[in-house]
């Protein structure tokens, strides 16, 4: 999920400045404990998953597969984003910001929520080095997280049909709670495949 990625630009900014020190905000709470940070985000998707209610069937017979940068292939691209910015930035820098972590743990579990919610029959996923190439078929939808490698990019998700092509996924940025968000974006996802 997105939700990371609306801290990113600041957190970075104070992960890696000169002598600041590592502050995130994650849910309104200001967290200086990064490993803390982490245990509360899983907490609070854990916590989303347990309530999240089906549909009542699925709202196509297509399938979904979900297509996730493997870990090394996301971790370098945001040193390379970093690196814009920072020169002397290091996979260090970004493995104890934990903000590419969570954000990569989050993104890389979307696909959890997307089957619980029942949207389509059969929700498969595969991690991949890079997004480029993946098409869907008449059975099958795909779901794709392109990581983004350069600045003003970002990362997103994509919804790709041979109906409609590419479309961008995100949740609505004009919600402040978590789990709207993260129902916003399953919307979206919803209508996506309705299609």
């Amino acid at each position: 999920m997105k939700a990371i990625s609306v801290i990113v630009a600041s957190a970075f900014s104070l992960m890696v400045g000169a002598c600041a020190q590592p502050a995130w905000i994650y849910n309104g709470k200001r967290y200086e404990d990064g490993e803390l940070m982490r245990r509360d985000m899983a907490a609070v998707n854990d916590s989303y998953l347990a309530q999240l209610k089906p549909l009542n069937k699925p709202v196509t017979q297509r399938e979904l597969k979900v297509f996730i940068p493997e870990r090394s292939y996301f971790m370098d691209a945001k040193l390379s984003y970093l690196k814009v910015g920072f020169p002397t930035a290091t996979m260090n820098d970004i493995e104890k910001g934990y903000l590419a972590t969570t954000n990569y743990d989050e993104n890389s579990n979307l696909w959890r929520r997307i089957e619980k919610k029942g949207i389509f029959p059969k929700v498969t996923y595969s991690y991949v080095g890079g997004a480029s190439g993946i098409q869907p078929t008449d059975e099958y939808d795909v779901f794709v997280f392109s990581v983004a490698t350069q600045p003003p990019a970002i990362d997103q998700w994509y919804y790709i049909s041979k109906r409609n092509g590419r479309q961008a996924i995100h949740f609505d940025v004009n919600l402040t709670d978590i789990y709207a968000r993260a129902d916003s974006q399953l919307d979206a996802i919803k209508a996506a495949a309705m299609q």
